[in-house]
């Protein structure tokens, strides 16, 4: 949970912020875990409204790393990528898991 720990590393006015909107920071790392494990759910299937899906999803968390810099981040874009990583992980041990390699 690289993400989470990110999160609580960043200044106090940003964590303030994130918290004053999503209640804490564990509920603003779900709720942007969450889009992502949507996304990939929508990634696999390829009929237009999947597509749609997909593009609202993207909007969403564009409008996340714009809403982490009006918080007063420089770069947001490098706190959903985090977030994004812990998704790929926990993705990425399931499929080896199920190949026996894990």
């Amino acid at each position: 949970m690289q993400g989470l720990e990110l999160l609580k590393k960043l200044p106090e006015k940003t964590q303030q912020a994130i918290i004053s909107k999503y209640g804490s920071l564990e509920s603003y790392y779900q709720h942007v875990y969450k889009l992502y494990q949507s996304d990939r759910h929508w990634f696999s299937n390829k009929t237009q409204e999947a597509k749609i899906k997909r593009q609202e999803i993207q909007n969403q968390l564009f409008d996340l790393e714009d809403e982490l810099e009006t918080f007063g981040l420089i770069d947001g874009h490098a706190v959903l990528t985090e977030i994004s990583s812990d998704h790929g992980k926990e993705v990425l041990d399931g499929f080896l898991k199920k190949l026996g390699s894990k």
